[in-house]
């Protein structure tokens, strides 16, 4: 008879979708991926389960996901204008198919970009300087709703 392993399998997706909680990879866990995976891709022969291991290890450590990194590099190596439009049809999909569904996600916001979380504040701002300091009566437009 075999013994049986202590350690418990984790089914990835197991939980049910409201108790699954995602992990959102750093920008620097992201750049110093990519980079490995380009220099393998240089050295492919030489490299290449260099770039598999890194990967497997972002995947268990960083909060990488493992389709969506490989989506992300075949797009990093695209020149701007055809990424450009890569991306606008990959975004006119996504509404049209309706696939984005943060409920799904249980209330967790995609990062923002350091110009996206200025552009944020700056909006406030604007709002601010519009509504009066603390957002009520007093200017000439309406409180923003959000």
């Amino acid at each position: 008879m075999a013994k049986k392993s202590s350690r418990k399998k984790v089914v990835r997706g197991a939980l049910p979708p409201e108790d699954q909680v995602f992990k959102a990879a750093k920008p620097s866990v992201v750049d110093k991926l990519m980079g490995i995976v380009k220099a393998a891709k240089r050295h492919a022969k030489e490299h290449g389960t260099d770039a598999t291991k890194a990967i497997a290890k972002g995947v268990k450590n960083d909060g990488i996901h493992r389709k969506a990194f490989t989506a992300a590099v075949v797009i990093d190596t695209m020149k701007p204008l055809a990424r450009a439009e890569f991306l606008f049809h990959l975004d006119t999909y996504r509404a049209q198919r309706k696939w984005d569904q943060p409920d799904l996600l249980n209330g967790q916001d995609r990062p923002q970009t350091d110009a996206a979380k200025k552009a944020t504040a700056a909006n406030d701002d604007k709002t601010k300087d519009k509504t009066g300091e603390d957002g009520g009566e007093g200017g000439d437009r309406p409180p923003a709703v959000h």
